[in-house]
């Protein structure tokens, strides 16, 4: 997401690799969306004195927290965002690759590990505790 001109951009490798899993692209678009909605993220977190490794966290988590509730409101599952994270761990493409290239810079800008995923089904649970239509699918 580029915050100054307000465009998510998704590589067409990205798009053809989730094709047949369209949750799951629906939550990269989510979460790209996000970002752009929370734009003072790193503001903020430099005001709470967060820098590197935890600024990068807090804001890929708020992301995430607002890209499932988009998601969710388009009839998605947040399962597929579980299941997009989870596909990134696992998968170990060539690097050399377009692919691997892709989702090697992708997971180097939005790192992924167990307790994002676990923070994810949290997010939904709260989700539909606030909004319960969103969940009536």
């Amino acid at each position: 997401a580029n915050v100054a001109t307000h465009t998510v951009t998704i590589p067409a490798v990205m798009v053809e690799f989730l094709k047949r899993d369209k949750g799951e692209l629906a939550f990269v678009m989510a979460h790209e969306i996000g970002h752009l909605q929370d734009a003072n993220c790193h503001e903020r977190g430099i005001a709470q004195r967060l820098t590197g490794a935890a600024l990068q966290r807090m804001c890929e988590m708020n992301a995430d927290f607002l890209g499932v509730q988009y998601m969710m409101a388009a009839g998605y599952s947040p399962f597929d965002a579980a299941a997009f994270m989870g596909r990134l761990m696992m998968v170990a493409p060539n690097q050399t690759s377009i692919l691997g290239i892709v989702l090697g810079r992708f997971g180097s800008d939005h790192p992924v590990d167990l307790d994002r995923i676990k923070k994810i089904g949290e997010f939904a649970h709260m989700v539909c505790e606030q909004r319960p239509e969103l969940c009536s699918h």
